[in-house]
């Protein structure tokens, strides 16, 4: 579930930590598809200190199709495996794919709750740092600042890092 139902474990670890060090602050971090789950468990709980957001994509969709087009260049990658992630494109995918998940676990995973676009405007007073790479095809640039726009937190920052991608922070 895209980071979403993530977070009730980064919440689990929250309530762990919190028992074992009660009196410390405790910040998050997450990278792409865990930073949407950081940034979900900070929309639901008020305990962390800081959240720390790097490359996190706005919404699964959005990212998924990302995903399909950088594998699509990718000519190392066999052409099964990009004809496989290529079929998410397809109309109608994303949603049998929802409904077999709910099949199989009983959780809808409607994207409305899903897209971290949503949670972060529910992030109030805890201080977030986007992160976002100039040249990361998957989370781009425009879209963390979407997300740092959305949010309605009174600390928050923006960072542009030059010349990174969405796997690396050196130059290409």
């Amino acid at each position: 579930t895209p980071g979403y139902m993530e977070a009730q474990d980064v919440l689990g670890a929250v309530a762990h930590v919190r028992e074992l060090s009660p009196d410390k602050p405790i910040a998050l971090m997450g990278y792409s598809y865990g930073a949407v789950a950081v940034l979900h468990a900070a929309a639901q709980s008020n305990v962390p200190a800081a959240v720390v957001a790097d490359a996190p994509f706005m919404s699964a969709r959005d990212a998924m199709h990302r995903l399909a087009d950088e594998l699509a260049k990718d000519k190392s990658a066999p052409w099964t495996t990009r004809a496989a992630v290529g079929m998410v494109k397809w109309p109608g995918i994303l949603e049998l794919a929802g409904i077999e998940f709910y099949l199989r676990t009983g959780v809808n995973i409607s994207n409305k709750r899903v897209d971290a676009i949503g949670a972060v405007p529910k992030i109030r007073e805890t201080p977030i740092l986007f992160l976002a790479g100039e040249d990361d095809p998957i989370a781009p640039a425009a879209n963390v600042r979407r997300l740092h726009d959305a949010s309605r937190s009174r600390s928050k920052s923006f960072v542009l890092l030059p010349k990174a991608t969405h796997s690396t922070y050196t130059d290409k």
